[in-house]
């Protein structure tokens, strides 16, 4: 039979002993110190000068002094002065300082909570729930500048999410849940789930039902994204029928060359404002022709688009003009001058034509010259004119600037008129190599 008991080493008392008050003594000295265990300090190396009775030291691993030798012992102080006493697995031990407790295991003292199954704070923890907390609150605080918690999963499968629950039911979830992609995920009844937002892992990037599904969707509460309707990129490439509204949401296109509907012209960039959900409602286009200054509207007014017009600038009000069907297709003005005279044309289809025209002496009763017009009209002009008098030259015999009589058109037609001043003396009036200049004036139309 072993002298000692089993685990604190207590000594027994021999059948027969002489002296039993020592053995039980001792045995008492042991209970006093280890039952209801606490140490002065973990660790510790310098034995106190005046220790107090019943102070006990957890020692380190190489103490000096009346210690040496006893690392990792209990050092106790009683009547016999310093005791050294073995911990065994599981002794547990308080500091009288502050501090946390610790367990003696594998050989040294360790945190007391290092290790546990489970843990439950005010609530009752289970195999699944293994730290439990019940209480108006939580706190992390950091100890130094700031405090990092860690969620952690063995495999990119695994999940590593926070989840919100009411009544013990799941309705929102965030974090890594089945691969390394971030996302936030709501669910009505805790069985169905919709992914609401989620950020790849790689470019950072997000998609879910919160963001919109493609470049054109306009589904309420949506986030709308980079390049959405053309805005922050490249306008959206659109080969649909531009005249049907409900294609075209507001925002930036590109209308192809293949784009069904009315168009302007060919290809153009496209400005589409949308009012109201078609077909009903109020909406309107304004299109730019590539490389110009060209730009058309047209709005919608509910059941039918109006035709496209042209808006004008200072680059497009003068130019060369052009109509179909009475619209203006081309700039409002257009000037020009060559030989015969300067003439202004309107988009609207009115001409006017002027020019300093030559006449020289035809016969007695009137001088003559043939004006063809700088720009032909589409029907007999009005004409006015007016003789320069300061221009007349008389011929070899004076006849007298009284002469000049009246003037009028000769032959006169959509590309010329013969210009004509008369006499007022008739057939004595004028002499071979009188001239003068006629200013003249056609206005009528183009086209």
């Amino acid at each position: 039979m072993s002298e000692i008991s089993a685990r604190l080493g207590l000594p027994y008392i021999a059948q027969s002993q002489a002296q039993k008050h020592v053995t039980h003594n001792e045995a008492l000295e042991r209970l006093d110190a280890l039952v209801q265990l606490r140490v002065e300090a973990f660790d510790a190396t310098d034995p106190p000068a005046d220790p107090a009775p019943g102070a006990i030291f957890a020692l380190g691993d190489a103490p000096l002094g009346h210690w040496a030798g006893q690392g990792g012992q209990l050092a106790v102080f009683g009547n016999a002065g310093w005791v050294f006493l073995q911990p065994q697995d599981g002794w547990l031990a308080v500091p009288t300082t502050q501090g946390a407790p610790r367990v003696w295991r594998a050989g040294g003292w360790q945190a007391w909570t290092q290790n546990l199954d489970r843990i439950g704070i005010n609530a009752t923890a289970d195999d699944t729930n293994r730290l439990t907390v019940s209480a108006p609150a939580t706190l992390l605080t950091g100890e130094d500048a700031g405090h990092q918690l860690k969620v952690n999963k063995a495999e990119t499968a695994d999940t590593a999410s926070v989840m919100f629950q009411t009544g013990w039911t799941g309705h929102a979830e965030m974090g890594l849940t089945g691969d390394n992609d971030f996302s936030i995920k709501i669910s009505p009844d805790g069985a169905a789930w919709t992914s609401a937002l989620r950020f790849d892992g790689q470019s950072g990037r997000a998609s879910g039902a919160a963001v919109q599904a493609d470049a054109t969707d306009t589904t309420e509460g949506r986030l709308m994204r980079v390049g959405a309707f053309g805005l922050g990129g490249s306008m959206i490439s659109f080969s649909g029928d531009i005249d049907d509204p409900a294609q075209l949401p507001t925002g930036f296109y590109r209308v192809r060359d293949d784009a069904a509907g009315d168009k302007p012209t060919n290809a153009f960039n496209l400005i589409s404002v949308r009012h109201g959900e078609p077909p009903h409602g109020d909406s309107f286009q304004l299109g730019v022709v590539d490389g110009s200054n060209r730009m058309f509207t047209r709005g919608w007014s509910g059941s039918a688009w109006s035709g496209w017009a042209e808006y004008y600038s200072t680059a497009t009000l003068v130019g060369a003009v052009a109509q179909s069907g009475g619209i203006p297709t081309g700039s409002v003005i257009e000037r020009g001058s060559n030989a015969n005279g300067d003439y202004v044309r309107f988009a609207d289809g009115t001409q006017i034509c002027t020019h300093a025209v030559p006449v020289s002496y035809a016969n007695a009763s009137n001088m003559s010259g043939f004006w063809v017009f700088p720009a032909a009209f589409s029907q007999i002009p009005g004409y006015s004119a007016s003789i320069d008098r300061t221009s007349f030259v008389q011929g070899v015999s004076s006849a007298g600037i009284g002469d000049i009589g009246t003037l009028d058109a000769g032959a006169l037609g959509g590309t010329s008129v013969m210009v004509r001043v008369n006499s007022i003396n008739g057939n004595t009036g004028f002499l071979s190599g009188d001239t003068a200049v006629v200013l003249a004036t056609a206005i009528g139309r183009w086209v």
